[in-house]
């Protein structure tokens, strides 16, 4: 699920960012700089959008290691997004968002923008 919501989110806005940019420019390619920002924004939103799904995926692959008064024993990944929010504030789903949206904006900055460089000078 993490990766449905983090990854179709960060590819789709990534392409539609620098396809509206090299219109803007006439159909030219981007200087590398707006490529980078681009991949930067993407990450981050990505990120956003997809956090909610890795806090589920994290809350039940640890479940088990906490003592059984402690476990939140989720039927699946429904129950959770139902349960998180009706328990804990609808902002719950987000916690540990920004760390994660400065990891994925550093990953995202440095592979989507090299990845479109090298394809543009090699092809």
């Amino acid at each position: 699920m993490r990766q449905i919501f983090y990854t179709t989110t960060r590819f789709g806005i990534f392409y539609s960012l620098t396809d509206y940019f090299k219109e803007k420019r006439g159909g030219e390619n981007l200087p590398f700089y707006m490529k980078g920002l681009c991949s930067l924004t993407a990450g981050g939103i990505g990120a956003f959008v997809g956090c909610p799904a890795d806090l589920v995926l994290i809350r039940m692959q640890t479940d088990n290691m906490l003592p059984e008064a402690e476990r939140r024993n989720y039927k699946g990944i429904a129950d959770a997004l139902r349960r998180i929010p009706a328990e804990e504030g609808v902002t719950s789903l987000w916690k540990g968002g920004v760390p994660t949206m400065i990891r994925a904006m550093a990953l995202n900055g440095t592979l989507f923008s090299t990845y479109e460089e090298i394809k543009e000078n090699l092809f």
